[in-house]
């Protein structure tokens, strides 16, 4: 969400394959697919998986592949973008598969730190604990877009699943994976040119549990990381200690641009935050990864230093808030899935039941 009405989404439409580019301007309650049609027309002959970024209520940039993993179809990749809230969108020039060595070609992410700069990230194959990707970069808002990296070219290592990219500035990026029982530490590398070269960065290890990004347990990046501006910023690290089979999940904070990283606790073993700012945050988990007794919604006020209960539920999911009463979360339980919101920091939730309008 942008503001407390308008907003964007990636989701499904029952009775279509496509991933829908859809938008909100009731705060969620009612969507409209703002896809773009010559998208919709290719959908008919393939399933199509949607990569996007909405940078506000009125531009956005989104890019279609195969859900399903298929050799590099013959025709033209492209990314779309919008200036008035998916009302048009425009072409980019087709992306540079010239010699690119793959299996299949599925859109990964798509991030923007201001109108002319932009990166996407494409998995090109997967086997024997790899992730093929590639890395497109543009400095003109989307109109062209350079290879940066892909299988033969560069020095991201292509082994172990990635999970997120991120971008501060033209230069200042980071990649994050999994890579469970494969190394010790995180699949976590950093580049200063734009994407061309990338190196790992080391996470420094919390004082109370002295074991952590160690040989004895599995550590992985669920997401990139996200910052707040252009200094502050967070991410989590999950972990599970190998001979006790317990899990436990750590807020990683900087505040001086990605240079450093300090460890923090976090309420619960699994579950999702969110900040607001540097010092307002939330989180939704529980003891275990399926949630078999519940969850709780929690609060801070310090940047993670303490969290109280705010309420028990049964569902965790992606948290955003956009001032400190109104927030939502795509509510999951089990295989099911529903938006909830808030308007009161919250302290209850209310089940938006939204639907997809013409």
């Amino acid at each position: 969400m942008t503001d407390a009405a308008t907003g964007w989404a990636v989701g499904q439409i029952p009775g279509f394959s496509l991933e829908f580019v859809l938008r909100t301007a009731d705060g969620g309650a009612t969507w409209r697919d703002v896809t773009p049609a010559p998208v919709k027309s290719l959908s008919v002959q393939t399933d199509l998986a949607t990569a996007a970024f909405f940078m506000d209520a009125n531009r956005a940039w989104a890019v279609f592949g195969s859900q399903a993993p298929e050799p590099l179809a013959t025709n033209e990749v492209v990314v779309w973008r919008t200036t008035d809230g998916g009302q048009n969108w425009e072409a980019s020039q087709p992306l540079n598969i010239d010699g690119l060595q793959s299996e299949f070609f599925m859109p990964g992410e798509v991030v923007f730190t201001q109108e002319l700069s932009g990166w996407v990230m494409v998995h090109l194959g997967a086997g024997m604990s790899h992730d093929y990707v590639a890395i497109y970069a543009t400095r003109d808002g989307g109109v062209t877009w350079e290879r940066m990296i892909d299988p033969q070219r560069g020095n991201l290592p292509m082994s172990c699943s990635k999970s997120g990219i991120q971008f501060l500035q033209w230069e200042s990026g980071w990649v994050t994976g999994n890579c469970p029982g494969l190394m010790p530490g995180v699949y976590f590398y950093a580049t200063q040119d734009g994407g061309k070269s990338w190196s790992g960065v080391d996470l420094p290890v919390p004082t109370n549990d002295p074991i952590l990004l160690k040989d004895q347990t599995m550590c992985g990046l669920p997401h990139e990381p996200v910052f707040i501006n252009g200094k502050s910023g967070y991410q989590v690290v999950q972990c599970l200690y190998v001979d006790a089979n317990q899990a436990a999940q750590y807020l990683y904070t900087t505040q001086d641009s990605g240079a450093n990283w300090s460890p923090r606790n976090l309420p619960a073993a699994y579950g999702e935050v969110f900040f607001l700012d540097e010092l307002n945050g939330w989180f939704v988990g529980g003891a275990d990864r399926d949630f078999i007794d519940g969850t709780k919604m929690y609060r801070t006020e310090d940047g993670g230093q303490n969290w109280w209960p705010l309420s028990t539920l049964i569902w965790s999911g992606p948290i955003q808030f956009v001032n400190p009463q109104v927030g939502w979360v795509i509510a999951k339980i089990d295989q099911a899935s529903t938006l909830v919101k808030t308007t009161n920091g919250g302290q209850s939730w209310m089940d938006l039941k939204p639907v997809v309008i013409p």
